[in-house]
């Protein structure tokens, strides 16, 4: 299982690279990435280890809080979601 988790994170970030997203000249179509991601998700349901991985291990940055402020609803929820799973994980590992 463990030789899956980076390839898994490679793949997440990589839909970024997919041309449906990337447009060109720092244009994205992020509604493509959405699905593009979402599926990603879907396909590793049935290991929960590795959505959990990649979950933890994205939007690990810190955001500022005007700057989340202004963020639509979706964005801060998912960042809080990485927060959140890095949180759970560290716990889980009595840290």
């Amino acid at each position: 299982m463990t030789g899956k988790k980076p390839e898994a994170i490679k793949d997440f970030r990589h839909a970024l690279d997919d041309p449906s997203v990337n447009l060109g000249q720092g244009d994205f179509n992020t509604s493509a990435l959405t699905i593009i991601r979402q599926a990603l998700l879907e396909s590793w349901s049935d290991t929960p280890e590795i959505e959990q991985y990649v979950l933890r291990n994205t939007n690990r940055r810190e955001v500022p809080l005007t700057v989340l402020a202004v963020l639509p609803f979706k964005t801060k929820a998912r960042y809080e979601a990485s927060r959140q799973a890095r949180l759970d994980h560290m716990k889980k590992l009595g840290l």
